[in-house]
């Protein structure tokens, strides 16, 4: 094993699954034109391909810049050729990324880190784009000539290091593109939209819906404005810290209590009409807040202002400008001139900052840590001001956090305390009151959080927000009808409204009018085509609705649009439904590629590959890697039931039966109700041999809303269709 410090390029074909879709024997000879393209590049900067990966490529070079000199060229040689061949056939389009570092090599192979971290860039570069480190651009910021744009620290998962990125554009960098990078989201909490379709976590889909951050966007019929992180100019590259991601939230809330306006962030993937941003400077007590509002379009500027004053007045200084701003705004979306209401914060600006510092914690990776501290921050805000009702809610928000890593109820108690102290002060917050049913919620007291949620309606019966929270919440007790009749309420009422439509499509998907649901994320995405989270959602409910190819051909333009682990698992797990393994382990292959220790992702590539059944000792190797990283996972967080849920099929497909029973068991104490629980002990039914627990899995699983043709489809279920349990278990009921 030798270590060397190289510099590593990835690079890939844009939307090469739709090309390979349309025309397979036409995109497999431009494959040979970029291979050649590639390969001609790099050799002439002494670099080596080391591997091709399907359409892929993975190559050293001894130094940055003879990596970034190739990878321009092959940029400019992909723009001549696409120049001068026929117009009528699909441009051949590439991402690559560059990044530096100290690697082992062994042989031909090349192991570390920074492999990792130069797989991860690629997929940040547009079409056309090179996306390099901040060790690559460095080297070379004094020799490039082309286009150059910061994007700041991108969050790579699983890299714990922060990694500053820049993107290199030979054929120029406008406001487009420029655009894509302000709205791209990077918050790793959104980065987890896994919505897995092998059937082990089919259900997980509608959990999932209801869990995630709502980032569905109607978007250009409506009256939307977007508002980007407000940028702090005490800091070198505008980052936000603390303080000006404080006030941005606090303009963010301030203006969603306008009647007719639908508030969002800049981040969220799409391009509302209208947008604002702003920045903030901070001079020992006086302080700067800049914006500017324009429309998207055109990037015309409709209003901009500044204001000045003291950092103890910012409280006022908001209320300013959030006034001036709701005033260009209904000028703009001629709405009737509302000046939003103060938020109930506090008038002490010590308990102000200290709260701000704790909203920061929240909005951090989820962790005991930061929670910690968010909790010690609340606390210090309450101390100059004890009742700040915001502060409390937020300790709410931070002890069930908690509660949701390790599921242990004395984080729900101390959540709940801070929550209805938090009412006592201010007794309809609409925020408090959703994080307080939720609490109740998790500990089964279903009935007292719809109680609760009943009576905040009938003080504010035109709440949109509050009717689609109780609906929720009647559903999970059972009561589907009301519930559905609570959602076409607040349909009604706000039409308009991301949040709702939402809302009713996770209830559609749950109850299994999968028609109804994809006719609602239609009018998202023909209002927002690039939406990745209704792309998502309407494959998704394709696939339940027994259409599997539909359902691909959404999630493949989703991974167009944003190649991420999760969606090429998604892809792989519908192809594995169609019984198309080799491209089951093929989209599982670019999975593993941007997420090399998923161990869902490489359970999957073992399954995947003991039903090809060539290479069973590589199969099998991939889920005791599966099985270590999973129980790492459960250390790390104990209270995920879908941890069990998998570890259990994993040692049932390695034939280790008493393991695989006793981690179901944890599973079923858990979550005895779950469609994934029964699912896992459906597959170690079928490990065993076992007629009986067999037919009372398949049983469970038509209840749960599994379809006879879904559990048909699954190849893991294949001995179940050998002896037609499902046939015989729907004719019975």
């Amino acid at each position: 094993m030798e270590h060397r410090h190289l510099t590593l390029m990835f690079t890939d074909i844009v939307g090469y699954s739709r090309l390979m879709g349309s025309n397979q024997e036409q995109t497999i000879a431009m494959l040979e034109d970029y291979r050649r393209i590639l390969v001609e590049e790099i050799e002439k900067q002494q670099g080596t391909v080391i591997e091709f990966i399907g359409d892929a490529v993975f190559a050293r070079f001894d130094t940055p810049l003879a990596g970034v000199t190739a990878a321009v060229a092959i940029q400019k040689a992909l723009f001549s050729f696409n120049h001068f061949r026929d117009k009528t056939l699909p441009r051949l389009q590439t991402r690559i990324g560059l990044h530096a570092g100290e690697v082992a090599t062994k042989d031909d192979a090349v192991f570390g880190d920074d492999v990792n971290i130069a797989a991860r860039l690629e997929p940040i570069a547009v079409a056309d784009g090179i996306c390099v480190s901040e060790q690559v651009y460095k080297a070379v910021k004094d020799e490039i000539k082309e286009p150059v744009l910061s994007l700041g620290v991108q969050p790579l998962k699983n890299i714990q290091s922060k990694i500053r990125a820049y993107l290199i554009r030979p054929l120029g960098i406008g406001v487009r593109i420029r655009s894509h990078y302000l709205n791209r989201r990077f918050n790793e909490k959104v980065g987890a939209y896994r919505y897995a379709i092998a059937a082990s976590v089919l259900l997980l889909i509608f959990a999932g819906i209801y869990y995630i951050p709502r980032w569905l966007v109607p978007g250009y019929d409506a009256n939307y404005v977007e508002i980007a992180d407000f940028k702090n100019l005490n800091i070198a590259d505008g980052s936000p810290d603390y303080f000006s991601a404080g006030i941005t939230d606090a303009v963010r809330s301030q203006l969603a209590d306008m009647r007719d306006l639908y508030v969002i962030d800049a981040k969220e993937n799409f391009n509302a009409p209208i947008s604002l941003e702003g920045s903030v400077l901070r001079i020992g007590d006086n302080l700067r807040i800049e914006y500017r509002i324009f429309r998207q379009n055109n990037n015309v500027q409709i209003a901009g202002g500044k204001m000045d004053g003291r950092y103890r007045d910012l409280l006022i200084l908001q209320d300013r400008l959030v006034g001036e701003i709701a005033q260009y705004l209904s000028e703009e979306f001629d709405l009737d001139n509302f000046r939003p209401a103060p938020l109930s914060t506090t008038n002490n600006i010590s308990a102000y900052d200290f709260y701000l510092k704790g909203k920061h914690f929240l909005a951090e990776s989820v962790s005991h840590e930061n929670y910690d501290n968010a909790i010690q921050m609340f606390n210090t805000a309450l101390v100059h001001d004890s009742n700040f009702a915001a502060a409390l809610t937020g300790i709410c928000e931070a002890y069930r956090g908690k509660y949701l890593i390790t599921k242990d109820t004395t984080w729900v108690n101390k959540a709940e305390d801070a929550c209805r102290e938090s009412l006592s002060i201010d007794s309809y917050a609409p925020k408090t009151l959703e994080l307080t049913s939720l609490l109740m919620a998790d500990i089964g007291k279903l009935d007292g959080a719809i109680n609760l949620l009943r009576d905040a309606l009938a003080v504010n019966p035109d709440s949109a927000y509050l009717e689609s929270s109780l609906a929720k919440l009647l559903f999970k007790r059972g009561d589907a009808t009301e519930a559905e009749n609570l959602h076409r309420l607040a349909l009604s009422t706000a039409s308009d409204n991301w949040e709702i439509i939402n809302d009713y499509a996770y209830f559609l998907l749950s109850t299994g009018k999968y028609n109804e649901a994809i006719n609602q994320y239609k009018k998202i995405l023909a209002l927002s085509p690039n939406n990745l989270s209704a792309l998502h959602n309407i494959g998704t409910a394709f696939i339940f609705g027994n259409n599997f190819d539909k359902g691909v051909k959404y999630l493949e333009r989703a991974a167009e649009i944003e190649p991420h682990a999760d969606t090429y698992s998604n892809i792989a797990n519908t192809y594995y439904f169609m019984g198309n393994i080799e491209s089951a382990i093929k989209f599982n292959q670019y999975a593993l590629r941007l997420e090399p220790d998923d161990f869902i992702v490489l359970l999957d590539m073992g399954k995947f590959m003991l039903q090809q059944n060539k290479n069973t000792a590589a199969a099998k190797g991939y889920i005791k890697r599966s099985i270590m990283l999973g129980e790492q996972a459960l250390v790390d967080t104990p209270g995920k039931v879908e941890i069990y849920q998998y570890l259990s099929i994993a040692y049932a497909l390695l034939g280790n039966l008493d393991k695989a029973n006793k981690v179901i068991e944890t599973a079923i104490n858990m979550a005895p109700d779950s469609s994934d629980t029964q699912y896992s002990k459906l597959i170690i039914a079928i490990a065993e041999n076992n007629d009986a627990a067999i037919i009372d899995s398949v049983k469970r699983l038509l209840e749960y809303g599994y379809s006879e043709e879904l559990l048909l489809a699954d190849p893991s279920l294949k001995s179940i269709r050998n002896k037609n349990y499902v046939a015989q278990i729907a004719n019975f009921q």
